[in-house]
């Protein structure tokens, strides 16, 4: 691996900066670790490598995530995004390889441990993903049978991104977003969407081992 590799990745969990500046401490690469999508300055001369952490466990970080897919869209320059992915959050994959028109490699938390990633990063770097994650294009939770579309209508919104840019990106008019979601809501008995958000942004709703759980149910 070229020593002058520059890989900018946006996190905000010192835990994980540690652990991977260990992981590849001996592969010579650089990385520059960002807190927003601002501060990365992209080369015009060579392709940059960005890699995303997508972390769904508070409003502030999903917001920052959409303001960087956001920014990757509109810009005019060679890039390479990864982004890494869990298995409480997987099922985002396929409305982010849509946005970003399949311009974009995936990666599994879950296998930081086991040299899977180490190989899948290394690979990526040299142009040849080793089995890279697939996307995740049906999803059904066990729990109130809900869809990929709904919880993705459920969820997505809580970054920022509007009703407009949902139906653009699933091909679907806004109407149908709207009734997807309402469907969604009344399988947890619930009567707004304001409820789902306090609910989720307070952790009572969550995806465990791909099944969604939800501790009460409370009217706001």
């Amino acid at each position: 691996m070229p020593a002058d590799k520059i890989v900018y990745i946006m996190v905000d969990c010192n835990y994980f900066i540690i652990g991977l500046k260990h992981l590849f401490m001996d592969n010579g690469i650089t990385f520059k670790f960002i807190n927003n999508i601002q501060d990365v300055n992209f080369s015009n001369e060579q392709t940059s490598y960005l890699l995303l952490v997508l972390n769904t466990v508070n409003v502030e970080s999903l917001k920052k995530f959409k303001n960087a897919i956001d920014f990757i869209i509109g810009i005019n320059t060679q890039l390479k995004t990864g982004i890494l992915v869990s298995e409480f959050n997987s099922y985002l994959t396929s409305y982010f390889f849509k946005k970003l028109r399949g311009k974009v490699t995936f990666f599994n938390s879950h296998n930081l441990t086991n040299g899977v990633f180490k190989k899948n990063f290394l690979s990526w770097l040299k142009g040849r993903t080793f089995r890279p994650m697939r996307v995740v294009y049906r999803y059904r939770d066990e729990s109130y049978g809900y869809s990929l579309k709904e919880w993705i209508s459920l969820v997505v919104p809580l970054s920022g991104e509007t009703v407009k840019e949902i139906s653009d990106c699933l091909n679907l008019n806004e109407r149908s977003i709207y009734q997807i979601r309402t469907k969604a809501l009344k399988k947890m008995k619930l009567k707004t969407y304001r409820q789902f958000c306090l609910m989720f942004i307070d952790g009572k709703i969550r995806i465990e081992n791909h099944k969604i759980k939800h501790e009460s149910i409370c009217y706001y």
